[in-house]
């Protein structure tokens, strides 16, 4: 027989921190996987994935329900088309997946903070090999939904 939430599981399952929680547990295994990718001379994308909140609808009046994912071709522009994808989605979280020079990051922003994830590129002898992922908790990412101090 199954047992009643609690009172605070409830409010905990209606609120921005359920959400932020139940994200990090989908990007963790992302994390691994663009690792393999690179590790095996794939390439890595910067990309912008925009969770919409339950009331946003596509153009067409559709209901969104799914992760909206947005290729960026120019880094440069990450900030304008963070805010303006999160505007047009209602976005209740924005993860980012964005190769640098000397490896990938991977970042979650939700209304009650950020996660990211640093997979840095290491060289050992004539091989480079990309290092388990280094994950930091509310540092500045996109600022869009969430912003330090």
């Amino acid at each position: 027989m199954k047992r009643a939430l609690s009172t605070s599981e409830k409010e905990y399952i209606k609120s921005d921190h359920f959400i932020h929680d139940y994200l990090i547990g989908l990007l963790i295994p992302l994390t691994e996987k663009l690792r393999g990718v690179a590790n095996n001379g794939g390439e890595v994308s910067t990309v912008l994935m925009f969770w919409p909140d339950k009331k946003a609808e596509t153009t067409d009046n559709d209901p969104l329900y799914n992760a909206v994912i947005m290729d960026v071709a120019d880094p440069s522009q990450m900030a304008e088309l963070a805010q303006g994808g999160a505007a047009k989605t209602k976005a209740n979280a924005i993860a980012l997946v964005q190769p640098y020079a000397d490896g990938i990051k991977i970042g979650l922003e939700t209304r009650v903070g950020t996660e990211l994830w640093d997979i840095q590129k290491q060289k050992r002898g004539d091989i480079y090999f990309f290092k388990s992922p280094e994950r930091s908790s509310n540092v500045e990412l996109l600022n869009v939904l969430w912003k330090q101090g």
